[in-house]
């Protein structure tokens, strides 16, 4: 479906600025106990922060961001309609898509969040589709961090509806592994 090739291409553009950017990856490196980190303003004043959160205003399907540094430094985070991001590491690193993407080395993987599942969202009261990355050294050898961007799953069914052509038709989206994450229409026995 072109649209979720859209969202997604809209998410990668993003991340994949992000993991490129050598700003970014010097506050990802930086050690835990340096002045960069103690600096509150870290994001703000050591990257290009604000061009990033401009990317995600204009990109009106991402409901929220969030880059999460293993060093210690506080998270980045961007988001809209009030949404509250956990900041706490240790459980962020659990969520599903982001250890699957830590253990293929740094590839995007996607997931859904059922609305009772506050691990990545702690006032999450909505279905979400949530796109996750490690971000690796360039030696692939350590975890400086992970990127979490997600959609909400109503949207992308929303979405999916507008698409379908036919009423019998059905329109799926599956992760990596085949597990189905949102769907509108039903298939017919035998499809």
């Amino acid at each position: 479906n072109d649209n979720v090739s859209h969202v997604e291409s809209d998410i990668e553009d993003v991340i994949t600025y992000i993991v490129i950017n050598d700003d970014f990856r010097f506050v990802l490196n930086t050690a835990p106990n340096s002045k960069v980190a103690k600096n509150r303003l870290v994001w703000q004043q050591e990257t290009p922060s604000e061009f990033v959160t401009e990317m995600l205003c204009v990109k009106n399907n991402i409901s929220g961001f969030g880059l999460f540094p293993e060093n210690g430094i506080k998270p980045y985070i961007v988001t809209r309609n009030n949404i509250v991001m956990n900041q706490n590491i240790a459980q962020i690193r659990e969520i599903e898509c982001l250890k699957t993407s830590e253990k293929s080395l740094g590839d995007m993987k996607m997931m859904k969040m059922d609305k009772n599942d506050t691990s990545l969202i702690l006032n999450n009261m909505e279905d979400r589709i949530v796109f996750g990355k490690a971000v690796m050294s360039y030696d692939k050898e350590e975890t400086l961090g992970y990127l979490c961007a997600f959609i909400s799953a109503e949207d992308m069914i929303a979405t999916f509806t507008r698409d379908r052509l036919e009423e019998n038709e059905s329109i799926y989206l599956f992760d990596q592994a085949g597990n189905e994450i949102v769907h509108s229409g039903e298939a017919a026995e035998g499809d």
